[in-house]
C-alpha cells in the first residue's frame, strides 16, 4: 500500500535566506474588471522571489543547459514507489555521498521491486549473470525485478521511466543504482 509523504514546508518571508517578498493586495488592484462586494475578502499576492527556494520541483535544467526544464519535464517522472532515507544525523551543507545513500537505503530496508531509483551507471545486461553489457544513459528508472542470489553479478532489473533521462532497460550492478531521496 502506498503512502504519500508531504514534504511541504511554509515559507516565512522574515526567515527566508534568499529573496522572498510578499505583498498582499486587493484583487481589484491587480485586475480593474474585478467587482468586490462590500466588505468582501478577495486578495492576491504580489510575490518577488528567486525560483530556487522553499519546497519546489527540481528539474535537470537547474544543472544542465540542454536538459528538461519545468515546462517539459513529464510529471510522472516524480512519482512512484520509493523509500524514505534518513539523513537527519548529517550536518547541514555536508555533501551526501553514494556510500551514505547506500547505507541509508540499507537501513530503510533496501531497494525493492517497484521503487523509483537513480540509475548512475552507463551499461545494462540481458541477464543477471551476463558477461557482456551494452551502453545506456543514466537517469531515473524503476526496479522491475530482483535477483538476490549470491551468483548474480547484476542483481537489479531496471527500466527507464518516461522523462527521467535514462535509456536503461536490463539488469544492472548493485552500485549502479541509488534510492531516490
Amino acid at each position: 500500500m502506498s503512502k504519500v509523504i508531504d514534504l511541504t514546508h511554509i515559507l516565512d518571508p522574515k526567515k527566508a535566506q534568499r529573496k522572498f517578498e510578499v505583498e498582499t493586495i486587493g484583487a481589484d488592484e491587480v485586475n480593474h474588471n474585478v467587482v468586490r462586494m462590500e466588505g468582501q475578502w478577495y486578495i492576491m499576492s504580489d510575490i518577488h522571489m528567486v525560483s530556487h527556494i522553499g519546497t519546489h520541483i527540481e528539474v535537470p535544467y537547474h544543472l544542465f543547459k540542454d536538459a528538461y526544464d519545468l515546462a517539459t519535464m513529464p510529471i510522472d517522472a516524480y512519482y512512484g514507489e520509493g523509500c524514505v532515507l534518513d539523513f537527519s544525523k548529517i550536518q547541514k551543507r555536508v555533501p551526501i555521498t553514494l556510500e551514505m545513500a547506500k547505507e541509508a537505503a540499507k537501513k530503510a530496508g533496501g531497494i525493492h521491486e517497484g521503487d523509483i531509483v537513480n540509475f548512475i551507471g552507463n551499461g545494462h545486461y540481458f541477464s543477471p549473470n551476463a558477461k557482456v553489457g551494452f551502453g545506456c544513459n543514466p537517469g531515473r528508472a524503476m526496479v522491475r525485478g530482483l535477483n538476490r542470489t549470491a551468483a548474480a553479478k547484476h542483481p537489479y532489473k531496471v527500466t527507464a521511466v518516461r522523462g527521467g533521462g535514462s535509456t536503461v532497460n536490463g539488469w544492472v550492478d548493485a552500485d549502479a543504482i541509488t534510492a531516490v531521496s
